[in-house]
């Protein structure tokens, strides 16, 4: 079993950092913090552990169930990326079922087999997939570098 070290997790697996709030705009004092937002790509391992998924979706014992919405949405998508090598973000004719979680109208039970599945789906889909097997961080960079100069003016 995985057991994550967050600070650990954020500095291995940082993909995109930038600075934010009054650091960013030039409004900072001495007394100003420091605020980051960041990216990171969780392991695959730590990601898909449906245990970590139970957790993650409920809130003292009760199902939080907005979460729920988006989780599943999410696993859905990283399924369908996985098969097709493309991000698609509309839900296209998957609409209802969404909304109806998250207003709670869907059982828990039958919300963690609906995300059971796709996980599954993502794992088979993962031995075939069209994308690359490891990240290019030397496009990545690149693409970063020319927003940057363009952003710049």
């Amino acid at each position: 079993m995985i057991t994550p070290d967050g600070a650990r997790l954020v500095r291995d697996h940082t993909v995109y950092s930038c600075v934010m709030g009054s650091r960013a705009f030039g409004l900072a004092t001495e007394d100003s913090d420091t605020d980051r937002r960041r990216v990171f790509l969780a392991p695959t391992p730590l990601f898909w552990r449906f245990a970590k998924l139970e957790a993650d979706v409920r809130l003292h014992g009760e199902p939080r169930w907005k979460h729920a919405m988006h989780l599943l949405r999410l696993l859905e998508s990283c399924r369908d990326l996985l098969r097709t090598g493309e991000l698609v973000i509309d839900v296209g004719d998957r609409r209802e079922a969404p909304p109806a979680v998250k207003r709670g109208e869907v059982p828990w039970d039958e919300v963690e087999r609906a995300m059971t599945r796709p996980a599954q789906e993502s794992d088979e889909a993962a031995t075939r997939s069209p994308l690359p097997p490891e990240r290019d961080r030397e496009r990545v960079e690149a693409f970063l570098v020319r927003t940057r100069r363009a952003s710049a003016g």
